[in-house]
Parts: C-alpha cells; structure tokens; sequence
C-alpha cells in the first residue's frame, strides 16, 4: 500500500537558452529555447519537474500564458492536494482541465501537460520506478528519427553537406514555405547532390492551400516522397491533398487532443499523426491518442518543439518506447 504523497510547493521558471544556429520555418524564426519548467514539490523531499513549451498557433498559448495560467488557477488546484496512484493523478488532470475550460474557455493543453509531466516524475521518484513503466509494456528500444531541416536556402545546406551526411538519422524531414522551386531545390539537394536514400517527408505548417499542396507535390513526386506533414490547416483541405496525391499525409497541428484524432479519423483526412506531449496535454493523454490511433490503423511518430529541453526530450523517448506503432 502506497502512502499518498501531498503536493507542498509548485515552482515555476523560465529558460531561455540560445541556439547554435537559428531555426526558420513558415511560422517563426526561432534563435533560443523558450520553455516555462515547473516543479512540484511533496512531502518527504520528492519533487517532480515538468516542463512546457507552447506554441501560440497551436495550441493559443504562450509561455506568458502559460506562466499565468499555472499560477492563477493550477497551483491553487494542485497544493495540498494528495496522490498515490496513476488513476488520482489522471483525476487531478481532468478536475484542472475542466477547471481551465470553466475559467477561461480554454483547457492550456501545453500548461496541463507541464503538469503531467511534473506528477509523473514525482509519483516515480517515490515510488522508485522509471516513468516510460507507467505507460505500458517496451514495444522498441531502438529509435529510429527524423532530422527536421528548416527554411535555409540550398546554398546553405551545401555548406553544411559534411554534417548532414554524418547525422544517422532515418529520415529528413524538409521545413517548407510557398515557394515550389525552393521545396524543389531542397528535396533535389538532398536526394541528388547529398546522395540520401531514405525516406524524405515535407513539413508545410498548414500555409498551403489544398490546390497549392497538390501542384507543389505533384512537382516533387519523382523524388519519392514518404510523406507530407500538415500540407493545409483545414480537414477538408487534408482530405482532398490525401485523395488527390496518393501521397501519405501527417497530421500535426490539427491534433491536439483525442476529439482532435476522432474527427480526422471520421473525416479520413489523414494516414498518420505526429503527437507533440506540449501540445496534447502531457503524456497520458498523448498515450491515450496514440492508443486510439492504432486501433484507427493510423501511424504514430513522437515529434518535439523546437526548443523544448531535456525533460521533454526524455518523456517523448519514453512515449516512443512504448506506442504500438512508429513512423519510421
């Protein structure tokens, strides 16, 4: 029999930590981390960290938002409160979601999940096991990864042929804006210039429209295409480039949560998801969307924020370990 353990301080920071070379996509420029990381602290000396990293065009949240919401409303929730179980701490996430949607309209998926990740830790840390065994069996421990390749011009990516050749990643994941030429130029760089010959997959951020994903695919067919990630914002749009291409497409910022899955899965709108533990509210709920989709027989891959620290690194390894089914 587990002793509950009483939530007795909740701690908030920010880090900011710049990066080596800056990171472009169709949606920011971004030149350091950005992360809010919490930690909770019990009795008996157990803390927890969790860690949030919010994007503002997924999920509406900020990490000034974060920082408030947590503050405002969550610790309020959380001190004093007791748990000794995965059951009271699933409990604990659903009471302050509710709480935030009453409040503010809102559930602060990315803000939840910080604390997901914070409580997991802290009831591992008491209890002495690892975090990846409150999620089910080892499916894999070889993971394979994809290298996301942000918005620098070829001539760039030339300069750096020598690392992207030494990088073991399985696959490249090319960042990609409106301009057909350039995701051309990019996708030929990698294929015909860098020799590589896995699979590739192109990253549009939702800023296509369905007609524009189409045409800019169809230009980039001959290059064996694995896969296109969020080519339009929209389900509709997702469909029609899905039916249209015949090339697999990825969902990303269209889930966030398991309503989120059961909508493109009613719609057919997509063949895999990319779940993103800041974005889907920790990693019991993104366990609970991976579980779902697998019975869909929709793949699965464990993405990350750009920027998002060590804690979070380590609970998508985690979650990756123990999925039914990865994207390769």
């Amino acid at each position: 029999m587990i002793n509950k353990m009483k939530i007795s301080r909740i701690t908030l920071f920010r880090c900011e930590r710049p990066f080596f070379i800056p990171f472009i996509s169709s949606k920011a420029l971004r030149t350091k981390t950005e992360a809010v990381i919490l930690r909770i602290d019990c009795d008996d000396f157990i803390k927890g960290f969790g860690e949030s990293t919010p994007r503002h065009y997924v999920t509406g949240e900020s990490t000034e938002t974060v920082s408030r919401v947590i503050c405002e409303i969550m610790a309020g929730f959380l001190l004093e409160k007791t748990f000794a179980s995965l059951e009271e701490i699933e409990n604990l996430l659903t009471d302050l979601s509710l709480l935030c949607k009453k409040k503010y309209g809102h559930p602060f998926n990315s803000a939840l999940g910080a604390v997901d990740l914070a409580l997991l830790d802290a009831f591992g840390n008491y209890t002495g096991k690892e975090v990846v065994e409150f999620l089910g069996p080892v499916s894999r421990e070889y993971l394979p990864y994809a290298l996301s390749i942000p918005l620098f011009p070829t001539e760039e990516l030339r300069g750096i042929s020598a690392v992207l050749q030494n990088i073991p990643a399985s696959s490249f994941k090319i960042v990609a804006d409106k301009d057909s030429a350039n995701v051309l130029n990019r996708v030929r760089f990698l294929r015909e210039e860098l020799g590589f010959e896995g699979e590739i997959t192109i990253d549009a951020n939702g800023i296509w429209s369905a007609e524009e994903a189409c045409s800019i695919l169809d230009r980039i067919k001959e290059f064996r295409i694995a896969g296109v990630e969020q080519p339009t914002c929209d389900i509709d749009g997702l469909k029609k480039v899905r039916d249209k291409t015949g090339i697999p497409v990825i969902a990303d910022e269209s889930v966030c949560s398991l309503s989120d899955t059961m909508r493109l899965v009613e719609h057919s709108a997509c063949d895999g998801i990319n779940i993103k533990i800041s974005k889907c509210g920790g990693l019991i709920r993104s366990r609970e969307i991976a579980l779902y989709a697998h019975t869909q027989g929709l793949d699965c891959q464990i993405g990350a924020h750009v920027g998002e620290t060590e804690i979070l690194t380590a609970a998508g390894l985690a979650l990756a370990k123990t999925v039914p089914h990865l994207l390769r």
